[in-house]
């Protein structure tokens, strides 16, 4: 239900300043999510850009309604408390400050440009792109101990990402209360050890930092001064610290002065947690980290190449929120579409469509005949590059959809998605009018049990794409259950549950159910893995502003792995054909399936003891599945492999190395065994027209393709 005018005026939300058409509004009071929203959505009726200001005696939250590229707003929210500093809205509300030499050539758009620069910028810092590249080269030169240039790499690149991962906690004041600990225990070390311990850094306190400090929940320090130096920090978990086969199979030795350097040139950076940089050319977020790795794979020629997150936010958005309005398929979704059909079409395709003058009702195509149809159409109403008649053909797409709406002819999601619907905001608009605590737990279980895979993840663009996605409706599905659970004298003991797991944090509980129930990638590159977990580690330290509130992470190696997803078996189905006619391979497949369902259910148990926060149940079961799946993935190497082991000198090891096999069953039993993955987003790698080695010469007639 809207809120009215009255309403408004209730509960004191009133326009304090006007800039050139943006306004700020206050209230008086901190309603809850909901409330807010329905707030904001009668505030823009009144002003399409706006800041939305919420003050009691505590606390004042601030509110930035983002348009989401996926379709919807999300709304970006700063909390201040009298008395406590919050550096990120202090910055951003000095950058939406305005001197009154300004004033004179102030326009909408300046201001409208400003705001949204403060609240939502999204500039890459290049210069830190070619400093880590630089970094990475004479990290991976200084390692000694591996002799192999990949492992050399690997080891500099996984090194960056635990010292970047420890730069932006230390922003927080998680390590020893110290914003500039890195550097700091470089000194110490220097004073403990002596200037000529040339590896001291490295072994003395880095080695036991990431092995034992951070990585382990009982610490086991080599003396007390190593413990004394490393300080009070907490036990992050998520498998980031943990001892790797290179670090267990080899003595390696890293000299100070590549330390030295690294932590100089990280020392020149601003470092924020915030959703996206903000725009300062010294500021880092984790936005900025898989632009780095995606130009950095380009390199290698990898055919990986850097998805906007507007794209990456489109496309998961459709596919997502499409996904979860099927699976509960209910008539109301199409009801609530029905109620306002023009709040569900993208705005670009309305642009314009209001102007009667160059658009009138009776618009036909048979009406656009001449050379000013071809012309490029003004901005009032076309759209960047759009010529006049691609305009007018637009704005007839709109007013046809939304008759379409109106009379009940799109009343299903393959027609929303055919029809370029906002299905996120649809999705979201639904479940803020559920309060039945049957549909609510319907809705939460459909978003628990729904399975995200990028099969080409790089450095988890989409994943952190679906992630956002995922998140707007799981908020807005437990603001239902909160609520259900306050206002309810016997509410339903499964959502009370739900509502209890997330006691402290809720920002927190909620993405990290979605990293560790909903996501899964794979990438041929371990870099690229890497990277991906190392985004969504950062997102769930992003909701954590104090040290105490900080909780270990989840452990994501089984859910983002590494491999080649062209070469391997899907299911045993694929054995059955590569060795049709052999009926001894009919047992080994009883015999793999068995197996799969063995790791499916540790992989339950390895989930459960994550979601309980049994530590030692953790580890436990989580080597039980390591030992599992690489028993598995060996036998099905061996078995897989046979197609190509009758060609002369054919070398196991060699072809293994080589393709990288990638075995479904053995890496993701628990959605294999259980009918596949819910939603497959991303993009697929690329190959240069020069790089393939046929020619396209015999599907080419009089200059143009063949087409059949």
């Amino acid at each position: 239900m809207a809120v009215s005018d009255e309403e408004l005026v209730g509960s004191q939300l009133k326009p304090i300043v006007d800039k050139r058409g943006v306004r700020i509004w206050h209230c008086t009071c901190i309603p809850e999510s909901r409330i807010r929203q329905r707030l904001d959505r009668e505030a823009a009726k009144r002003s399409a850009e706006r800041l939305l200001i919420f003050a009691n005696d505590d606390e004042h939250l601030w509110l930035w309604p983002e348009r989401r590229p996926s379709g919807g707003t999300r709304h970006v929210t700063h909390t201040y408390r009298p008395g406590e500093p919050n550096r990120a809205l202090e910055q951003r509300i000095r950058r939406i400050s305005f001197g009154l030499e300004e004033e004179r050539g102030l326009t909408t758009l300046t201001v409208r440009e400003r705001v949204r620069t403060a609240f939502n910028a999204e500039k890459i810092t290049n210069r830190f792109y070619k400093d880590i590249t630089k970094q990475r080269q004479q990290l991976a030169c200084s390692i000694q101990g591996l002799k192999d240039e990949k492992d050399q790499e690997l080891y500099a690149s996984i090194l960056l990402d635990r010292l970047i991962f420890l730069y932006f906690i230390q922003q927080k004041g998680f390590l020893d209360d110290d914003r500039e600990y890195l550097t700091h225990r470089l000194q110490m070390v220097r004073e403990w050890k002596g200037p000529d311990r040339f590896f001291g850094f490295y072994r003395a306190f880095l080695v036991p930092l990431f092995h034992q400090a951070l990585g382990s929940s009982a610490p086991e320090y080599p003396d007390a001064k190593t413990k004394e130096v490393i300080g009070d920090v907490p036990y992050v978990n998520g498998g980031l610290f943990l001892e790797i086969p290179l670090e267990q199979n080899y003595a390696i030795n890293v000299p100070d002065a590549a330390f030295e350097d690294v932590l100089r040139t990280f020392d020149r950076y601003r470092w924020h947690l915030d959703e996206r940089p903000t725009g300062q050319p010294n500021e880092i977020n984790p936005e900025v980290l898989g632009y780095i790795l995606e130009q950095y794979i380009n390199q290698k020629e990898m055919g990986a190449y850097y998805t906007a997150d507007d794209i990456t936010g489109y496309m998961s958005g459709v596919t997502i929120a499409g996904h979860f309005l099927d699976r509960i398929n209910d008539a109301s979704i199409w009801v609530t579409l029905r109620q306002d059909p023009e709040r569900y079409i993208h705005d670009a395709m309305q642009h314009g469509a209001r102007d009667s003058n160059r658009f009138p009702l009776a618009l036909r195509p048979a009406d656009w005949i001449g050379p000013e149809w071809e012309e490029d159409a003004p901005p009032k109403v076309g759209l960047p590059t759009e010529k006049l008649r691609e305009a007018a053909y637009r704005v007839l797409a709109f007013r046809d959809t939304k008759r379409r709406i109106k009379s009940g002819e799109i009343n299903d999601v393959n027609a929303a998605i055919t029809a370029n619907l906002n299905l996120v905001q649809l999705a979201l608009d639904w479940l803020s009018k559920q309060t039945s605590p049957t549909t609510l737990l319907t809705a939460w279980q459909t978003l628990a049990t729904l399975k995200v895979l990028d099969p080409t993840c790089g450095s988890g663009a989409f994943l952190l794409a679906a992630m956002k996605v995922l998140e707007e409706l799981y908020e807005s599905v437990f603001e239902g259950i909160r609520h259900h659970v306050a206002g309810s004298s016997h509410p339903n003991p499964y959502l009370s549950a739900i509502v209890a797991d997330s006691e402290g944090n809720s920002a927190y509980f909620l993405r990290k159910s979605i990293a560790l129930h909903n996501l899964y990638g794979v990438d041929i590159l371990e870099e690229a893995v890497e990277i991906a977990r190392l985004r969504l580690f950062l997102a769930l330290v992003a909701t954590v502003d104090q040290r105490e509130r900080l909780e270990p992470l989840p452990d994501l190696d089984m859910n983002i792995r590494c491999g080649n997803i062209l070469v391997g078996c899907v299911s045993t189905d694929d054995l059955q054909s590569i060795h049709e006619g052999n009926w001894v391979i009919a047992e080994t497949v009883v015999a793999i399936n068995e197996q799969a369902v063995k790791l499916r259910d540790i992989y339950r148990q390895f989930q459960e003891a994550q979601d309980t926060e049994r530590r030692a149940d953790v580890l436990k079961w989580k080597a039980k599945l390591q030992i599992g799946t690489d028993a598995l993935r060996h036998q099905l190497d061996r078995l897989y492999s046979r197609s190509d082991s009758q060609a002369t000198g054919w070398d196991f090891t060699k072809w293994h190395n080589t393709h990288q096999p990638f075995h479904w069953i053995a890496e993701f039993p628990e959605a294999v065994l259980e009918g596949g993955f819910s939603v497959v987003v991303g993009n697929p790698p690329f190959v240069r027209k020069h790089k393939v080695e046929y020619s396209y010469t015999p599907h080419v007639w009089n200059g143009r393709p063949k087409c059949w």
